[in-house]
């Protein structure tokens, strides 16, 4: 190979020296290459014969000149049939090897010394750089992806400073120049934190179909430690001196075993202070108690002090809007019979002092209204029609057949909710609750449709004792409510929900109206029931239970669950109503904070001022981002009338504001947006990734001391790639030079052997 390397410098022949596979080697000429050897052949006896008949020659003096015309005049007919040399194989080019650098954020962090892993990044770039044994074959052009993708040339200037790290995105890049040529490979220098919503499997796959290997040189360690406030679930309002609970989600890493102190504060004063144990990596939903004691709208904002050796401390704070109200949600109780969920609420309300509880019992005994008598929350009879909106917020109804409610007073339930804005809260009893409804006004007032059937009679539940168990399941609609979260974590909260006592009866025989969102179901094997279901009817919020145990729950588990549940619910349903905030159209959001270059889901309820869902393809939602106004549409939900949704990505930190068209009578919704703290979220090496990058793509990975190999194995292990080559011999100097010498070669023995 050393001498056909040398053959080929010598004639000039481009990329044949790098063949180290041949597959063909063919002549090309105007002359068919068959009848090259017959001429070649008559040059041969034509020498022959001019020399054989030279008397004073001997036979061996004869030969030496037979044979240097033969080659001569053969040489002289290549020049003149004008031959080219097509040489077709296989091997490795020399190439431009782009060398990136991961210039994000999560590169400042300093795992073992007073070095960032970026400065050990740009020192790997300079001994790859300075490899001069290679250079011939290996060029080499660096980049740092960071804030901008931009090529290196003062390593001096540069800095960490890119706000999310896509290993897709500098690979991509890393290759741009190289688009139609030849790379050997790509050297990237990261610590493999790819936060982005990429799938580096992409990645792979093109490089792959390239045929680009990717080597990989890591830097941090695989664990670095962090912890960050994430997330605050909780309401939006709570109740002047009375306690409010919240969920803090942190989330950390290297700290396990550990505690940390928490901080609360509601505006500038401080509402707890408490330390608690990190018993696991990853995420921790904390529950955490407050009171407040000042009305007013406040910033509720969650502390987490430094912890030793943590990467930063920008991700240790998280602030929520929540208003302080000094009112009380009246409720009003409408039940057939004192049963267990009856007598378990009125417990629980009697005991709130967020609301004013008042019940009415169908049959109740006149002695319970002497004179006397400590029922003062025990209505003798139904209260005023005309008043229940004036009266009362949220108004439940279990236990009773709908005939014991007078029609006209039926009509007042639906008007409390449709036009004043109040709630109802429906519970299923299994006998009269739904089936009594059908036919009833109080029928379109369920968010689920009501069947033929009739409910089990009091002789089924005596001799018909069911005993398949039914378990709670969130759906994913579910994950994201506070009605039903009894932890910051949705993982915890579903198993929480699928570890509640089993139910034997519920409400099987409905199905979902369009406008019905279902939190919770009931299951038994593939049967999925509506468990805990709701909908907007009108300017007020009808729940349907379709169940009536949650008694057993603080039977069993006290307070935890039971209290947590009603509690919640009772300020979702009652608060629009109390605070006059019940809308003909509503946006949601979910969340009062998010990241700039995260996708926010926006819905909306829009209605016409006489609640009827508006029916078209799209409405525009106005968005005010940073005092600029944008127009986004928002499609219909299929099957959901009036629902819209859409997606949005902001841009910048600073404030959202959302508002519908004027005529939707909707509040607008404020959405502050904070700078993403990606590159600080688990943020250690991602070996794991790195390396399944490079086995994917045919290179290797490599520890910041094994990066001195990287060179040496990119070259050993270039890829090859098919090499055609067309090479004109007739003007080469070789081939002249060569037929030159032959020539002279012959004249010089005739000269010493005596002939002309």
């Amino acid at each position: 190979m050393f001498f056909f390397k040398m053959l080929m410098d010598f004639l000039d022949a481009g990329n044949a020296r790098y063949i180290s596979y041949f597959h063909h080697v063919t002549i090309e000429s105007w002359l068919s290459t068959w009848l090259l050897p017959f001429i070649a052949a008559a040059i041969v006896g034509l020498c022959f014969y001019h020399y054989s008949r030279e008397k004073s020659l001997s036979r061996k003096q004869k030969a030496i000149l037979i044979t240097l015309r033969s080659l001569a005049y053969i040489s002289l007919l290549l020049i003149l049939s004008f031959p080219k040399l097509l040489i077709e194989g296989e091997g490795a080019l020399p190439g431009t090897v782009p060398i990136v650098i991961d210039a994000s954020e999560s590169m400042q962090i300093k795992d073992n010394n007073e070095k960032t892993r970026f400065s050990g990044a740009v020192e790997t770039y300079k001994v790859l750089g300075g490899d001069k044994k290679y250079k011939k074959e290996l060029k080499t052009e660096a980049f740092a992806a960071g804030k901008d993708f931009t090529v290196i040339e003062n390593t001096d200037k540069l800095a960490p400073d890119g706000d999310y790290t896509s290993l897709n995105q500098m690979l991509e890049k890393g290759i741009d120049r190289q688009k139609g040529e030849y790379c050997p490979g790509v050297i990237l220098l990261s610590d493999g934190a790819h936060n982005s919503t990429e799938d580096p499997e992409n990645a792979i796959k093109l490089f792959q179909k390239l045929g680009i290997p990717v080597y990989a040189c890591g830097f941090g360690k695989e664990k670095s430690k962090d912890i960050s406030a994430e997330y605050i679930l909780g309401e939006d309002v709570v109740f002047l001196n009375e306690k409010a609970k919240i969920y803090v989600n942190l989330n950390q890493n290297g700290y396990t075993g550990e505690d940390t102190e928490l901080k609360l504060l509601l505006g500038d004063k401080s509402v707890y202070t408490g330390r608690h144990k990190l018993d696991k990596d990853g995420e921790i939903s904390v529950p955490v108690e407050y009171i407040p004691r000042t009305k007013g709208t406040f910033q509720l904002k969650v502390e987490v002090p430094a912890m030793p050796g943590e990467v930063t401390v920008e991700n240790n704070t998280y602030i929520k809007n929540v208003r302080v109200i000094d009112e009380k949600i009246k409720i009003l109780m409408l039940f057939g019979t004192p049963s267990w969920e009856y007598r378990y609420l009125m417990g629980a309300f009697e005991r709130d002092k967020r609301v004013d509880v008042k019940a009415w019992l169908v049959g109740a005994d006149k002695r319970l209204f002497r004179k006397g008598s400590d029922r003062l929350s025990l209505l003798s009879s139904l209260p005023d029609k005309k008043d229940l909106g004036k009266s009362y917020d949220i108004i439940f109804i279990s236990k009773l057949d709908a005939i014991a409610l007078p029609p006209e007073f039926q009509q007042s339930l639906k008007k409390f909710v449709e036009e004043q804005g109040g709630s109802l809260a429906i519970i299923a009893d299994m006998v009269s609750i739904p089936y009594s409804f059908k036919g009833t006004p109080l029928e379109e007032l369920m968010p689920l449709t009501i069947t033929d059937r009739s409910g089990r009679s009091y002789k089924n539940e005596m001799f018909d004792i069911l005993k398949d168990e039914l378990r709670f399941e969130v759906t994913d609609e579910g994950t994201s409510h506070q009605l039903v979260a009894f932890s910051g974590n949705k993982d915890e909260n579903k198993k929480t929900w699928a570890g509640l006592p089993p139910i034997y009866n519920c409400y099987t025989s409905g199905r979902l109206k369009p406008s019905a969102i279902n939190l919770v179901t009931l299951s038994s094997g593939r049967q999925k029931y509506p468990a805990v279901v709701f909908h907007s009817y009108g300017k007020g919020t009808v729940l349907f239970m379709g169940f009536d145990s949650t008694w057993r729950w603080r039977k069993e588990f006290g307070d935890r669950y039971f209290r947590d549940f009603w509690s919640k619910a009772v300020q979702f349903l009652g608060l629009p109503h109390l605070l006059n905030e019940s809308a003909q159209s509503t946006i949601f959001i979910g969340k009062e904070t998010c990241y700039s270059g995260e996708k926010v889901g926006i819905r909306a309820k829009v209605c016409n001022p006489d609640y009827s869902p508006v029916i078209a393809e799209l409405i525009k939602v106005t968005i005010n981002e940073n005092g600029i106004d944008k127009q986004v549409d928002m499609h219909s939900v299929t099957n959901r009338p009036g629902i819209y949704k859409a997606e949005y990505m902001p841009e910048l930190p600073g404030m959202l504001k959302l508002s519908l068209p004027a005529q939707y009578s909707a509040r607008p919704v404020d959405l502050r947006i904070i700078k993403p703290q990606l590159e600080f979220h688990n943020s250690g090496l991602n070996k794991p990734l790195l390396d399944k990058i490079t086995k994917g793509t045919g290179g290797s990975y490599y520890t910041q001391e094994q990066a001195g190999q990287i060179m040496s194995d990119l070259y050993k292990n270039r890829h090859k790639v098919p090499i055609s080559v067309k090479i004109s011999l007739w003007d080469s100097m070789l081939l002249l030079l060569l037929t030159l010498m032959l020539f002279s070669a012959e004249w010089y023995f005739r000269k010493i052997y005596y002939l002309d």
